[in-house]
C-alpha cells in the first residue's frame, strides 16, 4: 500500500496541533494556521483516496473521497467534511480578512479536531495493512 500520503498527513497534523495550541497573536500566525489547515485538507483527501484505492475503489475528488470514507467508517459526519471542503475552497479562492477571521475560529473549534481524529484512524489503518518492513 502506498503510505506516503498518510505519513505526510500525520506530519502535517502534528504541525497543525502545534499551531492551534493557542490563539494566533497576529496576522502572520493566523495565516500560518490557515496554511497548515490547507495542507492537512489536501493530504487528508489524498490519503483517503489511497485507502479507498487499496480497498478496490476510487476517489478522484475530495468530495468523493470523504463520502466513500464515511461509507467505510473511516470518518464520521460526512456533512461536516463537506462544510470543511466548502470553507477550504472559499479561503483558497476568495481570501480576505473577514473570511480568514471566520475560518480561523472554525479551524480551532471544529476542523482541527476533525483532522486530528482522521489522523488517528489513518494511522490505525496504515499499521493494519502495511507490510511489516514498511
Amino acid at each position: 500500500m502506498k503510505l506516503s500520503h498518510i505519513k505526510n498527513y500525520e506530519k502535517a497534523v502534528s504541525q497543525l496541533k502545534k499551531a492551534v495550541q493557542a490563539p494566533p497573536k497576529n496576522d502572520l500566525e493566523r495565516d500560518g494556521v490557515i496554511q497548515r489547515f490547507e495542507f492537512c485538507y489536501e493530504l487528508a483527501w489524498k490519503s483517503l483516496s489511497d485507502v479507498i484505492a487499496e480497498e478496490g475503489g476510487s476517489a478522484a475528488s475530495p468530495r468523493v473521497a470523504f463520502r466513500t470514507a464515511g461509507q467505510m467508517n473511516l470518518i464520521e459526519n460526512v456533512e461536516l467534511w463537506m462544510e470543511l471542503t466548502d470553507d477550504r475552497n472559499i479561503i483558497t479562492h476568495t481570501y480576505d480578512l473577514n473570511t480568514a477571521q471566520k475560518l480561523i475560529a472554525t479551524i480551532y473549534k471544529t476542523y482541527a479536531p476533525l483532522l486530528i481524529d482522521l489522523s488517528k484512524n489513518l494511522s490505525i489503518y496504515a499499521k493494519k495493512y502495511s507490510p511489516k518492513n514498511d
